[in-house]
């Protein structure tokens, strides 16, 4: 009886310690890491490729080299993402995820920027970059919640915050800041009318989201004029 005892306590002392390991130690294995991701999400980690990445399942991602894409094409890639999260939480209806992208570029048109172009009769900015990407997000069942979300570069920072349900639907309140490279190619009247004065030369808009991602709508008000836009076409009341 005794020797059985015995085994029975290395056993569950060698179980210990794998289960100590398995959450305080972080995962550096790509191929583990990737099986992870995927028991998380199957369509979004089947799109996911990362070059290095290390996971501590208690509450932390971190991808590097990592690139997201569609039927063979390229839609973004970031040099660095870090994800942090609680892992008690996540096991709730509330879960809680806080991210920081560094170095980020978009390859495919993004139907916000475009609308924004639209508005202030500007270029459009394709495959558009940015320094860094911050997030605080809360995923219920049907929605995301942004608490915060703030994108820049050199020439534009973003701000947002609302939420996005799952069917895409929108209900968002976003500012745009904008440099003089960008304020430069929009003509002077529009300047006048919705863009506000900012810090260091700087100019600002803040826009009212709705519609769905893929079309959404921006509202704006200003001294002179309320411009509703959907699907990129500018109606003035």
């Amino acid at each position: 009886m005794k020797p059985i005892f015995n085994i029975l306590i290395k056993a569950a002392l060698i179980l210990f310690l794998l289960v100590c390991t398995f959450l305080f130690l972080p995962i550096r294995s790509n191929t583990v890491n990737h099986f992870i991701l995927s028991s998380l999400d199957y369509k979004i980690a089947k799109a996911v490729e990362f070059e290095n990445s290390k996971i501590w399942l208690p509450g932390n991602i971190f991808l590097g080299g990592i690139s997201a894409s569609d039927k063979g094409s390229v839609l973004v890639q970031a040099e660095t993402v870090n994800i942090n999260y609680n892992l008690a939480a996540m096991l709730s209806e509330k879960k809680e995820i806080v991210f920081s992208a560094k170095r980020v570029k978009f390859y495919k048109d993004i139907a916000l920027l475009n609308s924004v172009s639209n508005i202030l009769t500007m270029p459009k900015m394709p495959n558009i970059g940015f320094s860094a990407i911050d997030g605080d997000f809360e995923i219920h069942k049907d929605a995301v919640v942004v608490r915060k979300l703030v994108a820049s570069n050199a020439d534009m920072v973003i701000n947002g915050e609302g939420s996005i349900k799952k069917n895409g639907d929108l209900d968002c309140t976003i500012h745009f800041s904008f440099g003089k490279p960008i304020t430069d190619t929009i003509p002077d009247f529009v300047k006048i009318t919705l863009l506000s004065e900012e810090k260091d030369g700087w100019m600002g808009i803040t826009l009212k989201t709705t519609g769905n991602y893929a079309k959404p709508s921006l509202h704006v008000d200003s001294e002179l004029f309320k411009l509703n836009i959907k699907e990129t076409i500018i109606k003035i009341k």
